[in-house]
């Protein structure tokens, strides 16, 4: 156990989110934009944890803020992020996600490509999704437009074959696979509501990354 990685790690989390409400609030940001700065910032911040404190206190941190979360949701103290999440749990899902990827994946390819896919591709889609999408789909009862999912198939790419290329795995197969992972964790989110991709993606996409190479 490290406390004092931990204690670091639920600090630079708290940090984030102190300052997406300041930001939020001086900058008269919409509570989506709010919401998705935080889960992009904190997902980040997330990914790379494994650099500097082992998957186990991944985990801690990752249980450790799941109450934290719902505490916060229920007195308010982040307003500008749990305000676009009313209907959802998803900044509960989202340190739920983290800690299922460290526990069933503890190795930093797989994880940190897994967190990033959360991170990166689902903050990029929401947002695409929400500004120029115009048409949409739904499936079992997840609403999605074909622009976030266009997005998030994209993105979701890049950083595959960027983490193949930065681990030495990147060869024309490797490629292959990425494009693949890419594509199944596109049907993957386009069928998860109500905040419940935050929880899955992470484990899913490092499962994938785990498999395909």
């Amino acid at each position: 156990m490290e406390p004092a990685a931990i204690l670091a790690a639920s600090a630079g989390f708290i940090g984030l989110l102190a300052v997406v409400e300041v930001l939020s609030r001086r900058q008269r940001a919409t509570a989506e934009l709010a919401r998705k700065l935080a889960h992009l910032s904190c997902g980040v911040l997330a990914a790379f944890l494994p650099l500097f404190m082992t998957f186990r206190s991944v985990v801690v941190v990752a249980v450790l803020f799941i109450p934290f979360m719902v505490v916060s949701r229920k007195l308010g103290i982040f307003a500008s992020v749990h305000r676009a999440e009313r209907t959802t749990l998803g900044e509960v899902y989202f340190p739920l996600g983290v800690g299922l990827a460290a526990a069933l994946f503890p190795a930093t390819v797989p994880y940190t490509f897994g967190v990033l896919v959360m991170a990166v591709s689902d903050a990029l889609a929401a947002l695409a999704g929400g500004r120029w999408g115009r048409r949409g789909y739904s499936v079992l009862g997840a609403h999605k437009t074909f622009t976030g999912s266009a997005v998030f198939f994209v993105s979701t790419a890049v950083l595959a074959t960027g983490t193949l290329a930065v681990s030495g795995r990147l060869h024309t197969g490797s490629m292959a696979a990425a494009l693949a992972a890419a594509l199944i964790l596109t049907a993957l989110e386009g069928v998860l509501a109500g905040g419940v991709d935050n929880a899955v993606l992470p484990a899913a996409a490092a499962g994938l990354m785990v498999a395909f190479t």
